[in-house]
């Protein structure tokens, strides 16, 4: 099982606090609700634009069910190598601005950081396309929670369902923190956290 949580904004600031000692967590087991205890590390491979960087992982056992819960920054997705804004890049640049693969494909990462194939980038928006009604889902939910009488339908409707998508995170970002910016470091981390 997997938690994600805001470790730092990056991943250098992630090495900073966390290298060699693991975050201090109140956690319980998602299944059983009781109580966690570290349990030692693996080390996962992460890709940025320019570099290459090897990251401790921290997991935590369940002393009751025995079940093992990775702890993972927010910065990154479950399962995939490259950094989270690398994928936010690609979502924004082909589903709202409407750029082809070919375009956005050598400006996503340097030759020296690995490249990224034409069947990884047709791969991250299949899955885009197949979350995108039950991300879209939750956010109105989210955002109904924190303002009943808001119509995050209306607010959005002559958006196509991508452009939609992040208009509804920058407006339920400006609902939940008023007076915080927009993060800098884009919307998927977050949205890591909330779904």
């Amino acid at each position: 099982m997997i938690i994600i949580k805001y470790l730092g904004k990056n991943i250098k600031q992630y090495l900073r606090y966390y290298q060699d000692v693991p975050p201090a967590i109140e956690a319980s087991c998602p299944c059983c609700d009781n109580k966690l205890h570290r349990h030692g590390f693996y080390t996962r491979t992460v890709v940025t634009k320019c570099s290459v960087y090897h990251i401790p992982i921290y997991r935590w056992i369940c002393s009751s069910c025995t079940k093992t819960v990775s702890l993972l920054p927010d910065f990154l997705s479950p399962y995939k190598v490259f950094i989270g804004w690398i994928q936010e890049s690609l979502f924004y640049r082909h589903f709202v601005r409407g750029e082809s693969y070919s375009t956005i494909h050598p400006s996503l990462v340097l030759q020296q950081a690995g490249s990224i194939s034409f069947r990884t980038l047709k791969r991250w928006c299949a899955d885009w396309k197949m979350r995108i009604e039950s991300s879209f889902q939750t956010l109105t939910k989210r955002i109904l929670n924190y303002d009943p009488l808001s119509k995050p339908h209306v607010f959005i409707r002559n958006f196509n369902p991508y452009e939609g998508f992040s208009e509804l995170i920058q407006y339920l970002w400006k609902k939940i923190h008023p007076s915080i910016p927009y993060p800098f470091y884009g919307f998927l981390p977050w949205i890591n956290q909330l779904i």
